[in-house]
């Protein structure tokens, strides 16, 4: 409520958005090279999972650029994740790993779907290359998939 409030009082144009079909992604952008999509954004009360974790509130999105797909995944944690598998729609060419790739991070059933070939990870390589990534790590080693972290150049996983 806090945060209302100051973009109310600074004149910020805001509203909460709550889409949960992904095979109908709300664009956010688009021109002729391009598209940003909302795939999912959870309710905070989910009619079938009940009430969400803070991190599974992250708007899960899509980016289209030069033929190229970005999933751009939250803090997506395994419930949803689980909840979301098998929906093609989260097919991408490029993941960013959700929740820096460590400990509570989507379900390799949902890594499944999404089927990416290349990997950003959104965290230091100390925290990447500890044992809190480890079920990440060696699923995208598994998979072949080249993996770039924060602090590293292609990780080889």
């Amino acid at each position: 409520l806090k945060l209302q409030k100051l973009l109310t009082d600074k004149g910020i144009q805001f509203q909460e958005i709550i889409h949960t079909n992904p095979k109908n992604p709300k664009v956010v952008f688009q021109d002729k090279n391009n598209e940003l999509s909302i795939l999912y954004a959870s309710p905070p009360v989910h009619p079938e999972l009940g009430n969400m974790d803070t991190n599974d509130l992250s708007m899960i999105m899509r980016l289209k650029t030069n033929g190229i797909s970005y999933l751009l995944s939250g803090d997506l944690n395994k419930v949803l994740s689980n909840y979301l598998k098998g929906n093609e729609a989260f097919k991408a060419d490029i993941l960013k790993m959700p929740h820096h790739g460590t400990e509570g991070v989507a379900t390799n059933e949902f890594f499944d779907t999404v089927d990416a070939k290349l990997g950003i990870v959104p965290s230091p390589s100390f925290l990447w290359c500890s044992d809190r990534s480890s079920r990440i790590r060696n699923y995208f080693k598994n998979k072949n998939a080249k993996i770039f972290s924060k602090n590293t150049n292609y990780l080889n996983v």
